[in-house]
């Protein structure tokens, strides 16, 4: 690739791309709980983390941007990491690694994945960044280095280290020694015991799964629907499609590079964490670079092309599968605003609250089971009531913000103290999913612009 290439292709991504790091920290109801956990954090000079096993590298990187510039410096240390994906990719091209260099590049930097998390205050893109960077070091046979970055981006997100497996097997392959995937082991190791310690010391070994417990059966379809939400529904089927073929040549030409037992042994790896927690579409975030690569490999430009212009397409609009509301889902096949689509209309409607939350005057004491955290979120005009529940009050109001309270007692309890207890009726999926019943005491609102009683801009996830 010529430099001026890689330089246009900098620029149009970095312009494209950075006015999204403008609107809040992110869509994802994470991205505002860094940032709360960034204040605290410079509050008690501790470190706390934001949620199950802790991202320590990420949540003390971003605390000072939080503190200094809220989102508009915090959502820029992905926005780098971004870049330095970028460089990663340019490496590899001048390595001569990738076959198609301008429709492999444009295809990952430009993936409607790849730009929401890039602009975000989450941490999916640093530790990916990282594992890009052990990648390119093991081709390079620099194998200290490779484990040094699989470690460090422990730090970001723990489960990278999972990505010492695939690294291992292609050292083996590539050298016949084990004692260089034994290396790369131990240096990861050390590395990411080190990068993620200031979580092991303070809460011990973590727990991951979430504190709702879920059927098999919603499991599973979350499970199904959560995988097809990375690329698209109708991408992963075209994707399905493509590696088949890829997979059946590769066996009947007896083909089996290291190059393709390495990224299919990633995508499998990743895959098999997923089946365990499929919380969210970007635990799978780790296969991209895998299957845009086996892509650039093995398929033809005229193919490549139109995979990428589908891949890309998910930006503006998708066919989705999902029906009803939340709570009471169903499958019905519709067409509907792409991923980058929703990421902007849910993040204006995210800073829309919050504002009309911190303006919302009121002489009865309400608690809005509705809003946390962005609403909260690192602002100084709330303070915390009841950590236990999220609860936040108006520091000088009388509206409260709270998650979802699920225990009746603490529910009696709040109502007896004389609270206005209220539910959004767009956002009840716990109470459904729960089968807890809501007391006749709780209200539930069908509009926010009516109760916060001014327009509310934008659209929460849930409801396009």
């Amino acid at each position: 690739m010529k430099t001026k290439t890689a330089y246009t292709i900098l620029v149009a991504w970095v312009i494209s791309v950075i006015p999204l790091t403008w609107l809040g920290y992110g869509s994802d109801g994470d991205a505002w709980r860094i940032a709360n956990t960034a204040k605290a954090i410079s509050v008690t000079g501790q470190y706390v983390r934001s949620r199950t096993t802790g991202f320590p590298l990420f949540e003390l990187s971003v605390t000072p941007l939080v503190n200094l510039g809220q989102w508009y410096l915090s959502n820029l240390l992905p926005f780098v990491f971004g870049i330095i994906i970028l460089m990663a990719l340019i490496r590899l091209v001048r390595k001569g690694e990738i076959h198609h260099p301008k429709i492999t590049v444009f295809s990952l930097m430009f993936l409607p994945v790849v730009v929401k998390n890039a602009t975000s205050t989450m941490d999916y893109i640093p530790a990916l960044a990282l594992l890009i960077w052990a990648y390119v070091s093991l081709l390079e046979r620099k194998w200290v280095l490779a484990g040094l970055f699989i470690g460090i981006a422990c730090g970001f997100r723990p489960t990278s280290g999972l990505f010492v497996i695939p690294v291992a097997i292609l050292s083996y392959l590539e050298t016949r020694k084990p004692i260089q995937a034994i290396q790369i082991l131990l240096i990861a190791f050390i590395s990411g015991v080190i990068s993620y310690s200031p979580a092991l010391l303070k809460y011990g070994m973590p727990n991951p799964y979430p504190g709702i417990q879920l059927d098999q059966q919603i499991t599973i379809l979350i499970t199904g629907y959560n995988a097809l939400r990375l690329f698209g529904i109708v991408q992963t089927l075209a994707l399905g499609v493509c590696f088949s073929i890829i997979v059946r040549q590769v066996l009947v030409r007896k083909n089996v590079t290291p190059f393709f037992i390495f990224h299919f042994s990633n995508i499998l790896v990743w895959i098999s964490l997923f089946l365990l927690l499929p919380e969210e579409p970007e635990y799978l975030m780790p296969i991209i670079p895998s299957v845009i690569f086996i892509l650039d490999r093995y398929l033809s430009k005229r193919v490549f092309v139109f995979i990428s212009v589908l891949l890309l397409s998910y930006h503006t609009f998708q066919v989705d599968a999902l029906g009803g509301q939340s709570g009471d889902r169903y499958i019905k096949v519709a067409f509907r605003a792409g991923l980058t689509v929703q990421d902007i209309q849910d993040r204006i409607f995210k800073l829309s609250i919050r504002e009309a939350a911190d303006q919302y005057v009121t002489s009865t004491k309400t608690i809005l089971m509705y809003g946390y955290p962005e609403i909260p979120a690192a602002n100084d005009r709330w303070v915390i009531r009841n950590i236990k529940n999220d609860m936040y009050c108006q520091r000088d109001g009388n509206l409260c913000i709270s998650s979802r309270i699920l225990d009746e007692n603490r529910l009696e309890i709040l109502h007896s103290e004389g609270f206005r207890l209220i539910v959004w009726r767009g956002e009840m999926w716990e109470y459904y999913r729960t089968g807890t019943s809501l007391p006749n005491y709780i209200e539930v609102i069908e509009d926010l612009s009516v109760f916060f009683g001014t327009p509310i801009s934008g659209k929460a996830l849930n409801q396009q």
